[in-house]
């Protein structure tokens, strides 16, 4: 198995989401393809056109920190010579979503900032203000370097 980059991983998802997971794990990026078409269905069917925007907006930044973090364990068996399980993918998708929620809480907090400074309500009247904050808070944490934690 070839290592994976993690570049990539932060870009494929960012550009083609759920389709940029398919770099990462298959079974992921079907899951969530999968997810995106019942969903999007769903609330199509219900005439609800603008709930798609944000159902995406909201799924994103989960599926870009879970491309990246699932590319920096498989690289981590790699190097250990081990083959990455079927479970693995489960286990990294939790982390990933306790990642997301963390990026979901510091994206509202800057916005919170950012409104009580410029008196006005920016993450009432405006989604994409907060979906952008939160991708790129994504970023940062998938750049950032992982803490070594000492054993002893």
């Amino acid at each position: 198995m070839k290592k994976k980059n993690p570049a990539l991983a932060i870009i494929l998802p960012l550009f083609f989401n759920s389709l940029g997971l398919l770099y990462t794990t298959i079974v992921g990026g079907v899951t969530i393809t999968l997810l995106y078409v019942v969903i999007g269905v769903f609330l199509l069917l219900s005439g609800s056109y603008e709930a798609l925007i944000y159902v995406t907006g909201i799924l994103h930044p989960f599926v870009i920190l879970w491309s990246v973090l699932l590319a920096k364990e498989k690289n981590e068996l790699i190097e250990k010579s081990e083959t990455p399980s079927n479970e693995m993918d489960a286990t990294v998708a939790n982390d990933a979503l306790i990642h997301t929620i963390i990026v979901y809480f510091l994206a509202m907090g800057v916005l919170a900032i950012v409104n009580r400074v410029n008196e006005n309500h920016l993450l009432l009247e405006d989604f994409y203000a907060f979906y952008i904050m939160a991708v790129i808070i994504t970023i940062i944490v998938c750049i950032l370097p992982e803490r070594e934690v000492k054993k002893g």
